[in-house]
This record gives C-alpha cells, structure tokens and sequence, in this order.
C-alpha cells in the first residue's frame, strides 16, 4: 500500500478576476491580513507591513510613496524620496510643484522597497504606570520618601518602585503633550472648492483626526524607524513614519533588506551590474533616535507640518467662500448700477437711490423697477443666503478653524523653540531659535488679524441683517405699488421697527464693498513661482510682515477717524493670504535646517561586503539573527538551477559561510519562518511540495531519520492549482504559508503550524514542544 501523502489543513482559498503579483504581496501577522497588488494597479512595490501591523507603506514607479492605516485603508502620510526641501518658491498659498525630472532618472527613484522596525533604546520598553495618580495608593510626604522608610504597606520594595517612577519625572516631562486636552480640529468643508491633496486630507472629521495623530508618551524609548530604498540605491529613512531624518546611497541595486527589533544594525541586500551580491550595513544611533529629544523633536516637527497644511487650507476655504458668495449680489449690484448710469436724465448712483428711499420713501424709476422686475421675492430670499452663508462661513473658518489651529502650532513651534534656546550653542541640537522666533510672530500676526475678520463679520451680519428687513419691505411695497394701500400699510406696520440708521450705515459703507476684502483676498501684483528663496523674502510683500506691524496696522484701523478701507501702506501686513505667505516661508527655512540637523544622526553605512557564494542565483529571503551584545548577522536564502542555498553568518566584517539545501526536486522559492526554521516550495515528478528546512528534531515523526528537510504537504501534479511561490507569516503558534498559483490568479492558505506539530493527513501527531530549538545549522 502506497504511503499517504502529508497535507495540510486548508485555511482559505482565493481566486481573482486579474494576476496578482505574488512577489510583493506581504502578510501582515498582528492581525493576520493579506496584501496582493494586482498586475491592474501601478505599484511598483507594495511590501511592507508596520511590525506592529498597525500601517502598511506603499510604493511608486516616481518615486512617492505612502503610509496607509491597516485598518481602514486610509491614507496618514506622503512622500517622496528626496523631496525633502525640493519644490519652487511661492508667493501665494498653492502647494510647491516638484522639480521636473528626465523618464531615466524618475525610473531610478522608483521605490524598490522598504525596511520598518520598531526598536527598543536602552533596554525593556517603559511600561511602567503612568505619573497621573503617582502617589494615589497611600500618603507619602517628601521627608518619608527621601529617608526610604517604610509606610503603612508601601513597603521597601514600593518605595524603590516609586523612586524609579520619580526618576523618570525629567522625561515624562519632556514628552508629555499637552494638545491633549484640547479639542481636536474640526474637519474643513470644501463648499466646492477643489482642495487637492490637502482637501481631502482635512475634508472629513475622520482623515483630519488621523491627521494630527501622534505616538503617545509611553512610545518615548522606541525608535520607529522606516528605510525606503529606490533602483538607484537611494535610501531615505523616517522616523515615526513621517519624519525624514536622512539620505544615505548604497553602491548598488537593493534587493531585500532585514532588521531586528533588538538589534540596532539594518542590512541591506543588493546586486551590482556585474551580477555580484552585496551586503551594506546600517548602524542607527538609537539612544538618540529612541531619546526624548529627538522623540519630541519629531513629534513637533510632524505637528508643525501638519497644521501648517491645515492653516492654509483654511485660509483657501476662506478667500473661496467670500468669492463665491458674493458672486450673485454682485451680479445683482453692477445690474441695477449699469441701469443707473445709462438712465437720463441722470438719477445718481444705487448708493444715492437707497438712501433716498431710505430718508423720503420714495421710489426711482429705476430702482422701482429694479426691485420689483429683477430682485423680487426669490432674488432677495438669495441674496439673503449667500450674504448669511458668506458671515457665518467666515466666522466659523476663524474661530472654529484658524483660531484653534493657531493655539496647536504655537505649541509645537515653542517647544521647539524652547529646545533651541536650551541647546543653544551645542551641537545635540544645533538649530538657530531666531527662526521658531520668525515663526511664532507669524503665527501671532494671523491671530490678531483673525480677531479683527471677526469683529467685522459681526458688525457687518448685524447690519445686513437690518438692511436685509428693510429691503424685503421696499420689495413688497414696490410690487403692490407705491402709494397704494397695501403699501401703506406694509409700510406702516413693517418699517416703523426697523433702525433707519443701521439701513443707511450698511447702504453707505458695506453694500458697494465688505471690508473684509482687504483681509481676505488676494493682493493684487502678488503670486506666483519666484526663483529661490532669497527672492522670496526679498519681495516688498514678504519683506514688509511682522507682527509690530501687523499690530500698528490693526491699531490704526481701529480708530474713529480711520477710513474705511485699509491705506495701501498697511494693506500687505494685515491680508491673511500675504502673512501666510511668509510663515510658510519662514517654516520651510527652519523644516529644512531640522533636516540638516536630523541628518547628522545618521552614521554612513558600513563598506559593501561580497557574498561571493550566491553569484548568479536568485535571491529569496533575508532574516537577521541577534545575538544579545554581540555582533548580529544574517541568514540569506538564494535558489540557484533549482539548488537551495542557505548563507549564513554574514555581517559588515564576514562573509559568512554557505551550503547547498537536500531539497525534494527542484526549489521554486523559499521564505524564513523563524529563526531556526525555513520553509521551501519545490517541484519534484509527482507534483509540487512543500517542506520544512531544518526542523527541530521533536518536529520529525520517529520513524524519520534526521535530515535537512520534512515533507509538509503535497500538491498532486494533475490539479488544476500549479503552485509558483509563498510567503509566510502568522504569530507565534499559529503561522500560515500563502501559495501562489504560477499564473496570479488564484492563492491558498495553509495552516502551517499544524503541519510542524504533526498534525495532518499523512503524519504523526507529534507535539512541537522544543521552545529551545537550536539556530539554524549550516551543513
């Protein structure tokens, strides 16, 4: 009787409409989700989960990539692989464009991959309870504390735990963020306009909360590290997913790249043009990654960026929302003002003909038939909505928008500033105050040219709304005609309430043109893309902003004699969009001057070192091995004319060694499950196979004598299902291996830790209970 075949149990299976790209599918273990590009989409890698599974960064053949949530698909970050400080100069509030570059060269910075590890400075992650309620179980007073005595059940082992948590008082207090207890910003309504990247980011309460998410205080002492590598060997490496903190080259085409938790080495696999493999290292200064400074630094400097974003969008949607809601009574103003100026005999302008009205009751032809031909009921019911929609969208841009957003990032700027000024003259943080300085007195410039948008939307609503009453009754009175008793008795009983005075005031200095104009649009002669940023700040507008003057300007107009439109002296440092202007501008200088900074952190990476014993193969799977203190190393799985090749003992000084794998037929591919243990697809005359290389010995049934390898499951050669390649992923205990049909189409998910505790058809029920299992050998 022919021996059972091994199988193993069926998890699930998928087939698709389009070919998948198995080969940079990833598998996310956390929480056991699947990535698969389909040959439709233009990813030129999609590979890499966050450890965590928390996030999954996503490539692009032109060299952007993004950070996306794992949960919700939702986009939380962008980028672009040297972009850092890329971009032309701009004197007005659209987003820099990226420097044009030749079809080779965008090929080069394609992204070819990613490396995310969360590291662990100095040792075990704080878990430690919070200092909020510190002193919450039992009375202690500073004496009793600092003597180490005993006290009503603390006990000396409380003690000393309480004086741990006290010596971390430094830190907690350099990272706590006080944003907290703040409310969160509210979502930006586009009311049409067309916002781009940043409208979409902030168009919803959800994607303007993910916006501004950062890591907590307890996540100081990690180092959330990511590397993203292009075809040109150009590396870029970011902190906390969104923080660049560095470029550095590799030699060569990078190919696979490994990391551990651990283990403050990154390796990175690459091939040369003359086919050789190379190993680079890269030696990360986690105590400084990892420490309280550059953890609030990042924190900050994230903020920073992003409620930058969220500022000039909102001034966008401001100066859109004026625009368009004056669109009709605009129409409905230079309508009856043309009439007015080709009536003869002359009769004044509409400014003359309202107030006339207003004093004496009495109609012009020209005005008469204007209220009752064109304005109308539904006109004036318009009117009405775009002049109450222009007041109440600009109050809420200011003070549930702008106003709060302000407050964020003047707490983020000061922070930085505080570091600046406490650091200054040192290297550890070598990043001139003067120019959070230059920041913050933008930021306070805005503030108060906020507040004065809002005392003249007040003014001039309640205004409006008076002249709004008074018109509605003029249209009435001109449409049952005037002098006839309808009128008369509209005009008796609606006018008589009404303040007269309000009606002229609004007539006289509001209706022909809002004051907010000279706030909130575009300054004439003001715009467009400037040469560098030397003719940014040397431009008369951007040279001419702070906030002595912005406030001189304020004062001014506050005045009783003041005119009503600001002089054209004061116009550029009191319009929002000119001093937004030059707060980007000043921002950009100072994001860039972190980034010089932040790139000083980075060591250069070690000198290639060649792995001459993998020339010509293909290279599958790299897993990097730590060994406590000493030097880590790594393991290299390459397949060569159906040949496994396990390599291993590589490091920026060895070489390592290397030996061809007993395999069943020919290897297809092969993925590392741990650190022990690999699993490789192989093609053999009775079908495909799947087997375990290097299992530990209490894997093997008993009969089995020792070997390289154990048969896992077996694929039967006549089935539809032609299995090409695999990844492997899963937590501890309950790992899976996902097979790929050859042509994309369809996959299967196995449960490959049934398979290694024996468990199965065609195999023992063997227990893998050796939780001490030994490295994996090289024979």
């Amino acid at each position: 009787m022919q021996p059972l075949q091994p199988t193993l149990p069926l998890f699930s299976s998928a087939l698709l409409s389009s070919s998948a790209l198995s080969s940079l599918a990833t598998y996310n273990t956390p929480h056991d989700l699947l990535a698969v590009p389909t040959s439709s989409t233009e990813t030129s890698v999609f590979r890499q989960w966050k450890p965590d599974g928390a996030a999954i960064a996503v490539g692009w053949s032109d060299g952007g990539y993004g950070i996306y949530d794992g949960g919700t698909g939702r986009a939380v970050s962008e980028g672009r692989v040297g972009g850092v400080g890329n971009g032309e100069w701009r004197l007005d509030l659209h987003p820099p464009a990226e420097e044009y570059e030749e079809e080779d060269i965008a090929e080069e910075r394609a992204v070819r991959g990613f490396g995310w590890e969360v590291h662990v400075s100095g040792g075990e992650r704080r878990t430690g309870r919070p200092l909020k309620g510190l002193l919450e179980e039992g009375e202690m007073d500073a004496e009793v504390w600092a003597e180490g005595e005993e006290h009503q059940g603390l006990g000396k082992s409380g003690i000393e735990g309480l004086k741990s948590r006290l010596a971390d008082l430094p830190r907690a207090i350099a990272v706590m963020d006080v944003t907290k207890v703040l409310p969160r910003l509210s979502a930006l309504p586009a009311h049409g306009l067309r916002g781009g990247a940043d409208g979409s980011r902030f168009g919803t309460k959800a994607a303007t909360d993910a916006a501004f998410e950062t890591k907590g205080e307890d996540d100081a002492g990690t180092a959330d590290v990511l590397f993203v590598y292009t075809e040109a060997g150009e590396v870029q490496v970011l902190l906390d997913e969104t923080v660049p903190i560095g470029i550095f080259e590799l030699a060569s085409k990078p190919l696979l790249h490994a990391s551990h938790p651990q283990s403050s080495t990154h390796a990175f696999l690459s091939q040369t043009q003359s086919e050789q493999i190379q190993l680079h290292t890269q030696i990360l200064r986690l105590e400084v990654l990892g420490g309280a400074l550059l953890h609030t630094t990042s924190r900050d400097t994230t903020r920073l960026s992003n409620i930058l974003a969220y500022v000039l969008q909102t001034l966008r949607c401001t100066t859109h929302d004026y625009s368009t809601s004056l669109a009709l009574p605009t129409r409905l103003i230079q309508n009856i003002s043309l009439t007015l100026s080709e009536s003869f005999p002359p009769q004044g302008d509409l400014i003359h003909n309202l107030t006339h009205l207003a004093v004496t009751g009495t109609f012009k032809s020209a005005l008469l038939e204007w209220l009752s031909d064109i304005v109308k009921e539904p006109g004036h019911k318009r009117w009405d909505a775009a002049i109450t929609t222009l007041y109440s969208n600009i109050q809420n841009h200011m003070f549930v928008h702008l106003l709060p957003a302000l407050d964020r990032l003047s707490i983020a700027v000061t922070s930085l500033h505080g570091h600046a000024k406490y650091h200054d003259g040192a290297a550890v943080f070598d990043v001139p105050a003067q120019l959070f300085t230059n920041i913050l007195e933008g930021i306070d410039a805005l503030r108060i040219v906020a507040y004065k948008i809002l005392t003249i939307c007040m003014r001039e609503w309640a205004l409006w709304r008076t002249f709004s009453k008074w018109l509605r009754v003029m249209i009435d009175v001109s449409i049952a005609g005037p002098g006839s008793k309808t009128a008369l008795e509209l005009e008796e009983k609606e006018t008589g309430a009404l303040d007269h005075g309000a009606v002229m005031e609004y007539v006289g200095e509001v209706l022909m043109g809002s004051q907010l104009a000279d706030y909130v649009t575009i300054l004439s002669d003001f715009g467009g893309a400037v040469g560098s940023k030397e003719a940014c700040f040397a431009h008369p507008v951007v040279h001419a902003q702070s906030h002595d003057a912005t406030l001189e300007a304020i004062e001014r107009a506050a005045r009783e004699d003041a005119p009503r439109s600001v002089p054209e002296r004061d116009q550029a440092v009191v319009n929002l969009r000119a001093i937004a202007v030059s707060l980007a501008g000043h921002v950009r200088v100072a994001m860039e001057r972190l980034g010089v900074w932040q790139g000083r952190l980075l060591e250069k990476p070690s000198l290639p070192v060649t792995v001459k014993s993998v020339v010509g193969g293909k290279m599958r799977d790299m897993r990097m091995l730590s060994y406590g203190g000493g030097e880590s190393q790594v393991a290299l799985l390459s397949t060569e004319d159906g040949r496994l090749r396990l390599s291993a003992g590589l490091s920026a000084t060895q070489g390592g060694e290397s030996a061809s794998i007993d395999t069943i037929g020919e290897a297809l591919d092969a993925r590392f499950m741990d650190d022990r243990t690999a699993i490789c697809l192989c093609r053999h005359q009775d079908g495909f196979c799947l087997l375990a290389i290097n299992p530990p010995p209490s894997a093997l049934p008993p009969a089995e004598p020792a070997s390289d390898h154990r048969a896992l499951h077996h694929f039967p050669a006549d089935a539809a299902f032609q299995p090409a390649s695999l990844i492997v992923g899963g937590r501890e205990g309950k790992e899976v291996v996902v097979v790929f049909s050859g042509d994309g189409r369809s996959w299967r998910t196995y449960d490959l830790a049934a398979g290694l505790r024996g468990v199965g058809d065609g195999a023992e029920d063997e227990g893998w209970d050796d939780e001490e299992g030994e490295e994996m050998d090289v024979r």
